[in-house]
């Protein structure tokens, strides 16, 4: 038996020279409580549910158009102004539903701010003012209110791109705006989400509005103010 056992440690040293340490006892740990999470209320409940439905509804009917955002658009050259295959000369004036300006595009998601001389334009200030909330900033922009019309209570989700350039349009007030815009379903008479459309630079911009049902390009100018 000593013989074997010697052989065992020969071997053992044979295949790094260092014995295995002897099995230790596991310690026993108690449990930490987990934290639990407040509960939704009934209202709240029933608003997380409905997003979710409706993120999932977007991005099936999103898909397609989405594609054609990214791709090159039409250069009329009788005007020289940029188009996309969705894009859409105005169809209505807003008074139809509770506001003033040209309503541009199919809806049921309008920009109220976003026109002049019946083009889709946003003027900017370049330089932002010293006193501006944007100063300091490399985006520019002005306010936009968007207006959802009574029919569709549903989420819209918000994109958008330069289409002679390499920048992003983004969206609302803060230094680094975001890539996106979502606008809740609610309001009295209609749907309404103020906001502000933001650019880095001069050029043609599209904004891809997608809806669970509808989904469409707005094709914009954007330029500082005088020129």
């Amino acid at each position: 038996m000593k013989a074997i056992a010697l052989l065992f440690a020969a071997l053992a040293a044979g295949c790094g020279g260092h014995q295995a340490a002897a099995p230790t006892k596991p310690t026993l740990t108690h449990a930490q409580p987990a934290t639990r999470k407040p509960a939704l209320t009934p209202a709240q409940a029933r608003q997380l549910a409905q997003l979710r439905a409706d993120v999932r509804r977007i991005k099936v009917v999103a898909a397609p158009v989405h594609h054609s955002l990214m791709g090159t658009p039409k250069l009329m050259a009788a005007t020289g102004k940029f188009l996309d295959d969705e894009d859409r000369s105005t169809l209505d004036n807003l008074t139809t539903i509770g506001y003033t300006g040209p309503m541009f595009g199919r809806g049921p998601a309008y920009p109220a701010g976003l026109s002049e001389n019946g083009r889709l334009v946003l003027r900017y200030q370049d330089p932002e003012p010293p006193d501006s909330l944007w100063s300091g900033s490399d985006w520019h922009g002005n306010k936009v209110l968007w207006i959802v019309k009574l029919g569709y209570d549903a989420h819209v989700l918000l994109r958008g791109r330069q289409l002679d350039g390499p920048n992003e349009v983004r969206f609302g007030g803060s230094l680094v705006p975001n890539r996106e815009l979502r606008i809740r379903p609610g309001g009295s008479p209609t749907t309404n989400r103020p906001s502000f459309v933001r650019v880095r630079s001069a050029g043609c911009y599209g904004i891809q509005v997608d809806g669970t049902t509808f989904s469409y390009v707005l094709v914009f100018e954007a330029k500082p103010v005088g020129a």
